[in-house]
């Protein structure tokens, strides 16, 4: 049975390709549709969800996440910061079937007004989250 390891958001140049190489399933989550990452993602054929830069994650974008992250064996919250744009990508981490693995920094790049820690707290009270 082939891995299923889904990044929902991240750089995803290093991990991306370390994981394609060892064949294992590659998505990623919200992704700026003009970034270089977007680009990355289109050269590795790895599905994504496309958003606009700086646009708030809509509800329908979290739903195409979650849909994506559902079967997911593995799922990696990556080092970046969270404002009140991307914050959204966290909800619904909590019901995944998968293990769920959440760097440790991003409590040190909040910009959210505390909003994070709340979610990040929500999570843990009904998932086991595995920080990197």
């Amino acid at each position: 049975m082939e891995k299923k390891i889904i990044p929902i958001i991240e750089p995803v140049k290093p991990s991306s390709t370390l994981l394609k190489t060892l064949e294992c399933f590659v998505a990623n989550g919200g992704t700026n549709y003009a970034s270089d990452d977007a680009e990355f993602c289109a050269y590795l054929d790895i599905p994504r969800i496309e958003i606009p830069a700086f646009q708030t994650v809509s509800e329908q974008d979290q739903e195409r996440n979650l849909q994506i992250m559902q079967d997911a064996d593995v799922v990696i919250v990556a080092d970046i910061p969270f404002g009140t744009g991307n914050i959204r990508n966290l909800d619904g981490l909590e019901n995944i079937k998968g293990k769920l693995y959440i760097h440790e920094n991003i409590v040190n790049r909040d910009f959210t007004g505390g909003r994070l820690k709340e979610r990040l707290d929500e999570i843990q009270k009904r998932k086991e989250v595995h920080f990197y």
